[in-house]
């Protein structure tokens, strides 16, 4: 199945594909036009008004190093998730995953729309992965050519 939008795995985004150049095609029994490539941008919706935009620039500033508590005894990382490897499974089977809950904004959403900076191309689906992750199917580049 070819999806064109999916909703992120948290319910705060909608990722979708759209494309301006179709107003170059001509209808399919006109044989004096030029066939034109279409090809489409990669857009995400921020849903609710409140939530930050996932393309915000990061601050270059340099945070503070915190201190360090000195312990009897440092656990090296292999002996913490030793430690902890049997807690995390615990804790996963006990709570049963909840649907996400996907609200919407509806006023002013036309403004929470915003390009992804990704090049405009032949995408064919998309789907989203964990927060941060897209994941784009490009099909073949589209040619130009006279009917």
């Amino acid at each position: 199945m070819t999806r064109f939008a999916d909703f992120d795995k948290e319910g705060k985004y909608l990722y979708f594909t759209a494309s301006t150049d179709v107003a170059l095609s001509t209808g399919w029994l006109d044989m004096s036009g030029l066939s034109r490539p279409v090809t489409r941008s990669v857009y995400v919706m921020v849903l609710k008004k409140d939530l930050p935009s996932p393309l915000a620039p990061e601050s270059d500033e340099e945070k503070p190093e915190e201190k360090k508590i000195e312990t009897g005894k440092e656990k090296t990382g292999k002996e913490e998730a030793a430690a902890n490897k049997g807690t995390d499974k615990d804790k996963d089977k006990e709570k049963p995953k909840e649907p996400v809950k996907v609200e919407i904004d509806f006023e002013n959403i036309s403004q929470r729309i915003l390009a992804l900076p990704i090049p405009a191309r032949n995408y064919q689906g998309l789907a989203a992965g964990k927060t941060g992750v897209l994941f784009l199917v490009e099909g073949p580049p589209n040619r130009s050519h006279r009917l």
